[in-house]
């Protein structure tokens, strides 16, 4: 059980003042949040490296593809992505 489920129960159970409850929830929103937050942030952050990472290799692979040598007879050269 999260740590602020505990102070939540803790202030209800001990018939705490409105003001400590209304705090217990108000600090248990904001962990809430910040846990989605961070969540958030590392997805994103994986998202921006597999973008980088695909970026690189499309540029690699149309390299190689330059660098490949025309053949008599051929038009086109071919699409490696």
């Amino acid at each position: 059980m999260p740590e602020y489920c505990t102070h939540v129960r803790w202030a209800i159970h001990h018939a705490a003042s409105v003001e400590t409850i209304v705090v217990c929830l108000l600090q248990a929103s904001l962990i809430k949040l910040n846990k989605f937050l961070q969540d958030n942030d590392s997805k994103r952050s994986r998202a921006e490296k597999k973008e980088r990472e695909q970026t690189k290799q499309r540029h690699l692979k149309e390299e190689v593809r330059l660098s490949l040598p025309i053949l008599p007879g051929h038009v086109t050269l071919p699409d490696l992505s």
